[in-house]
């Protein structure tokens, strides 16, 4: 095993893609972990695929220095891309959340340096073993070359092999719920494991309402924004709706959107940066969120800590909204989510309660200081 001398609290934190490049959760997630650490005087670095794309975000937090490596066009040319700019930096610590090969390039590089290396999954379905090919494997079912069939096999094979060399070499599991704590129990039974929810700010808005209802995602299939348009067509007044999100998982999907938001008068601000997010949240009065999963959304966390409660088609992060009354879980029924909606618009009593309900719980199990306190902890072994 190779050593070498450097600061003991060098830590590299790596996801999707920095949030410069996409403003998803788990970019987010990752980037306000890394702030903490930061604060907190270690020495911190981004690692990120370089792109060619620009997202809104705005920081002039100086304190990360941010890596960007090439995408190869193919595993070995971009794991080989990875490799170089470990041995670069010569990180004591990888935070890794995703679930992709990358995580046996950090493991490899962590074997010969003696780093640790501890991995975070952003979603439920990508924590257990077959996690970095569910996407391929469903691209690989489509395609009816046979050669072309064959060597999607072998990449298959060979992405899977090296992230489950990654799962054996971590040196801990962070994940964000139950259900995950579960499956990575379940797949990697001789694994630390860290139950962190997700973190955030404490923000103070003026609460003066300009919106019924907001729904803020990334707008891809899993999302089913389609059935976010018919809970809106099934409420029996008008409302005021606002929607933010962009990344259109195909053309199609697209299309219908597009279309739907103008047959509806939808406010629609696309992607925007995550002040404007949490802005456009203060003034809402509803948050909506129609996907079949999630990990633990931060749009969740966000629009608790502002006093905004969620009606959930399905998604309910550890039974926190039935059991904490947060908001409404409709068990995939867009009447029932419909008719709920109207009667917390109709209600202003039940409303502020439920408000009070997700300000208070939000602020004691979602600040981001205290969970990446827990982290770091994790990580140090304490």
């Amino acid at each position: 095993m190779l050593g070498y001398s450097t600061l003991n609290n060098k830590i590299i934190f790596y996801t999707v893609s920095h949030p410069k490049y996409g403003l998803g959760g788990a970019e987010l997630q990752t980037y306000y972990l890394a702030k903490e650490f930061a604060i907190r005087s270690w020495d911190v670095y981004f690692l990120t695929e370089r792109k060619n794309y620009k997202s809104n975000f705005n920081d002039n937090f100086n304190k990360i220095t941010v890596v960007e490596y090439e995408r190869g066009n193919n595993i070995l040319k971009t794991a080989f891309n990875i490799f170089l700019k470990l041995i670069e930096i010569r990180p004591n610590f990888i935070y890794y959340r995703y679930h992709k090969f990358h995580l046996g390039v950090l493991a490899i590089y962590s074997s010969f340096f003696n780093s640790k290396l501890f991995w975070n999954p952003m979603h439920d379905e990508y924590c257990d073993d077959s996690a970095p090919i569910k996407v391929s494997y469903k691209k690989m079912q489509k395609e009816k070359r046979k050669l072309k069939k064959i060597f999607w096999k072998i990449k298959l094979y060979f992405e899977r092999r090296l992230f489950l060399y990654g799962v054996k070499k971590t040196n801990g599991i962070m994940v964000q719920n139950k259900i995950q704590n579960n499956i990575v129990k379940n797949n990697f039974a001789n694994k630390k494991v860290l139950r962190i929810y997700n973190g955030h700010y404490i923000h103070t808005f003026e609460n003066k309402k300009k919106y019924d209802i907001i729904f803020v995602a990334t707008l891809k299939e899993f999302k089913r924004p389609e059935l976010f348009f018919e809970i809106i067509k099934r409420i029996s007044f008008l409302v005021k709706v606002a929607m933010v999100g962009n990344n259109f998982s195909d053309d199609l999907l697209a299309a219908r959107v597009r279309d739907a938001i103008s047959e509806l008068n939808i406010n629609y601000y696309g992607e925007v940066e995550p002040e404007k997010v949490l802005q456009l949240t203060s003034v809402s009065k509803i948050l909506i969120n129609t996907s079949i999963n999630e990990g633990f959304p931060n749009t969740f966390i966000q629009a608790w800590m502002l006093g905004v409660p969620v009606v959930s088609l399905k998604v309910d992060p550890d039974n926190l909204i039935r059991e904490n009354g947060l908001g409404i879980v409709c068990d995939d029924n867009v009447a029932y989510a419909a008719e709920k909606i109207e009667e917390l618009l109709g209600n202003e009593h039940e409303y502020s309660v439920l408000s009070n309900k997700c300000k208070n719980f939000a602020n004691e199990n979602f600040n981001i200081k205290t969970n990446s306190l827990k982290l770091e902890n994790f990580m140090l072994g304490n």
